[in-house]
This record gives C-alpha cells, structure tokens and sequence, in this order.
C-alpha cells in the first residue's frame, strides 16, 4: 500500500497578522471547541483524547493526567487552542493564528480533513514512525500532531466503516 503522510506545520508560514478570520482559523477554533467539550462533558474514553492532547503538549506542566482528568472542569478553551498550537509547532495560540490567516488552500483543506475526519474513531500513535508502520500495513494516512500521530482509516468517511475497521484491527491485535 502507499504510504501517505501529512504534516501540519509543514506549511505554516508566518506573515503579519490579518483581522479577517480564515477557513483554517475556524477550523482550529472548532477543533478546539470540540475538545473542550469532549473534556468537560463526555464520558472517560471521550475525555481521555483531549486530555491526552492537552497533556502532551505540555500546557499544563505540572499535572499528570491522572490530575487533569480530575481537574477537567478547570480547563478553559484556551488551553486547548494552545495545545493546537503546540501540535501545530507554534509556542502558543497567538503566533499560529497569525500564520492561519496566510495559509494556502490546500493546507486548509488538510485542516478540513483532520476536523472531519477525527471526530470518527481514529489510531493515536505515539510517535509518527509508529503511525507510519500501521499505515504501510494496514492503509490509511498518518496525520502528524505535535510528537504523536493520527491514523485516519481510508474508510472513515462512512462511520460505519470507521467501527468496522477499528474493530477488525483490535481484533486482530488480539490474535497477535
């Protein structure tokens, strides 16, 4: 199978910052919206996600997950709109921004893509070379946030495929 990667911050150029809102920045704002609801109000396999992200980033150092699982109802949009810009390669949500409103169209049809796409059941990788091997074995496209990786499923578009292929491939690493 062929191998597919795409990278977020690979295209992100910074130039002066702009007023008007682009598809990207709503695209991000969304995201962000979704996870800190995700975080707030869903149930532990729903939360743990955005928590994980918001952890992994490093916007909250002196928690531990654990800590800020239990401390979720703290946790502001900002946090997660930074933990976008960390992945992102970006310091914090002020500079990322900036650099989305210059985006070119085809990064912001990635972005369209990952928002679509990651509210499906999705492959959380450690690490990208992780990701990269379960889509040279088994398809689909590696999506690199921040230090870790998504796995989108070619079938994700159909959500029903989505279980199914998330099924098939638990299963299969139980056999293994």
């Amino acid at each position: 199978m062929s191998e597919q990667k795409i990278s977020l911050s690979d295209s992100l150029v910074s130039n002066k910052r702009q007023p008007q809102l682009s598809g990207a920045t709503d695209i991000v704002l969304r995201q962000a919206r979704k996870l800190h609801r995700a975080a707030l109000t869903g149930s532990l396999c729903n939360a743990m996600p955005a928590l994980r992200r918001v952890h992994t980033a490093g916007v909250l150092p002196g928690l531990n997950l654990r800590a800020l699982y239990e401390s979720r109802q703290d946790l502001k949009r900002k946090h997660f709109l930074r933990a976008l810009a960390v992945e992102a390669g970006y310091a914090d949500w002020e500079s990322f921004r900036a650099a989305l409103n210059s985006l070119p169209e085809d990064t912001v049809q990635q972005f369209r893509v990952m928002d679509d796409q990651l509210m499906f059941l999705s492959l959380w990788f450690s690490t990208e070379e992780q990701a990269l091997a379960h889509v040279r074995e088994h398809g689909g496209t590696s999506i690199r946030m921040g230090k870790q990786a998504v796995v989108i499923s070619p079938d994700s578009i159909d959500p029903t495929k989505a279980i199914r292929h998330a099924k098939s491939t638990a299963e299969a690493r139980h056999v293994a």
